[in-house]
């Protein structure tokens, strides 16, 4: 792309440069990978249970994660809480962000009353929105 300088009374022919925007969008790229890894870095690692008729959810923002791992832990993100602590980090999280739900993640091997207490503390914190995770096949 050529452009006449004659008006600026110089006499050069100035080029596109595309440099800096290669460098921004490398720079994008790194922030995107970055961003992604540290997302799945603040999840504890459990072992998901498959159900075949799950769905994936179209709008994943305005949600907290709740986990039980297999021996009946309950945690908020990844911090330890008992049903008590569970119920107010809830209540705290529902009165700062509108239209909050959870996203419950139960290891496949946790007993289901571990869960259901999980649900009970969520639901005393003010949340009915909750959503499980789970595998659809096994691969």
């Amino acid at each position: 792309m050529k452009l006449d300088t004659s008006i600026f009374g110089l006499n050069e022919e100035m080029g596109f440069q595309m440099a800096p925007m290669i460098d921004i969008t490398f720079l994008l790229i790194i922030f995107f990978m970055v961003a992604a890894n540290v997302n799945q870095a603040e999840r504890l690692k459990i072992e998901v249970p498959i159900a075949e008729d799950s769905t994936v959810p179209k709008d994943p923002s305005g949600r907290i994660t709740v986990t039980v791992d297999d021996k009946g832990q309950l945690y908020a993100g990844t911090r330890p809480v008992d049903e008590e602590g569970l119920a107010k980090h809830i209540e705290t999280q529902a009165k700062a962000a509108e239209n909050l739900r959870v996203f419950l993640r139960a290891d496949s091997r946790a007993r289901h009353g571990e869960v259901r207490k999980a649900m009970k503390a969520i639901a005393e914190g003010g949340i009915i929105d909750i959503i499980f995770a789970t595998y659809q096949t096994d691969s």
